[in-house]
């Protein structure tokens, strides 16, 4: 009776640990955009695009093989 406690209370902590490494990593990616705010000073700077961004692309830079929509 005692090597099944001890395995199942192994067992149960293992597949605890598990579960919390699945659940921080999974709420890391959830929250990625926050944690690099949070982390990296430059990522906090707010970039507003200026109209020639929203411009279409000349056909020249258009990838090989590929027609225009």
């Amino acid at each position: 009776m005692g090597l099944i406690r001890t395995l199942h209370a192994w067992a149960g902590a293992i597949l605890a640990l598990i579960l919390v490494i699945l659940g921080l990593t999974g709420s890391l990616l959830v929250l990625r955009e926050d944690w690099v705010k949070l982390t990296v000073p430059e990522a906090r700077m707010v970039v507003t695009p200026s109209p020639r961004c929203w411009a279409p692309r000349p056909r020249r830079w258009r990838g090989k093989g590929r027609r225009a929509a």
